[in-house]
Order: C-alpha cells, then structure tokens, then sequence
C-alpha cells in the first residue's frame, strides 16, 4: 500500500509498504530523530482511527492512498550527537577557512616583498628625442 505520512510538518511518501515494522524502519531512515509509535488517519466516517501495531496496520491494506499523521517521540541522544557532530565539522571547516586565508595573506606579502625587490633593482632611463619624453624600463640582472 502507498502511504503519504505528515510528520515533524513534513510529508513523506511511501510505497509498497506491507507491515508497521518495515513502515517504522523507512521512516527512521529517512528522519532518523523520529521513532514511530503510531499513525492516526480519519476514515470515510470521520472517525478518527489509531494504528498502533501490526494487527492494527494489517486492517489498513487498501489499495488506495492514504496520507496519515505520525505520532512518536524524538530519540534525543541521536539528537544530541548529530548535533555535537555538526558543531564538530562547523569548527573544522572555520579553522581550514582560517588557515587558508592565513596562507593567501602570506601569499600576497610574498609577492608584494618579490615585486619590491624587483623594483629596487630596475632602472628608469628617460630618452627625448623629436620633443618627446620616453620612459623605458631595463631590469638589472647580476
């Protein structure tokens, strides 16, 4: 059966689902902070139907498409670690980002003290000639 599950104010489509556990198990691949513990829809009665394990769940096999509210709660600790891992890999990136601009700043002095001592060993000389002031630059090679 196709289901369209609304969890966390977000919908996920599922297809060929045939048990609650392999329906748990896809969601918690998908949103893996999320441990399913039951599904509510509203039937063509408007009654409000819970889904709480597999007996349940095996009453559901139509073939139409259903879109189902998840309930469950938050596995924290997976939280807590995704988010340590993030701050990890944030604190990271931000030195590798400090450290290249370090690099390019000693780059760019590199080149500026190379271009010094190439101005500091060139020679201007000023020719005229016809009233005309030329400028030549002649680089000084030892």
């Amino acid at each position: 059966m196709n289901l369209k599950i609304a969890c966390q104010g977000q919908e996920f489509n599922f297809e060929e689902v045939y048990s609650f556990e392999e329906l748990k198990l896809r969601l918690h691949q998908t949103e893996p902070s999320f441990i399913l513990e039951s599904l509510t829809y509203q039937d063509e009665e408007d009654d409000i139907i819970t889904l709480a394990n597999e007996n349940d769940f095996s009453c559901l096999s139509t073939n139409s498409n259903f879109t189902v509210q998840a309930q469950g709660k938050f596995d924290e600790e997976w939280a807590i670690k995704e988010f340590k891992r993030n701050q990890r890999l944030i604190k990271r990136i931000a030195k590798k980002v400090k450290q290249l601009k370090q690099k390019q700043k000693n780059n760019l002095i590199q080149e500026r003290i190379l271009l010094r001592e190439v101005k500091k060993y060139s020679v201007t000389i000023e020719t005229d000639s016809r009233n005309r002031q030329r400028h030549k630059d002649y680089q000084v090679i030892n």
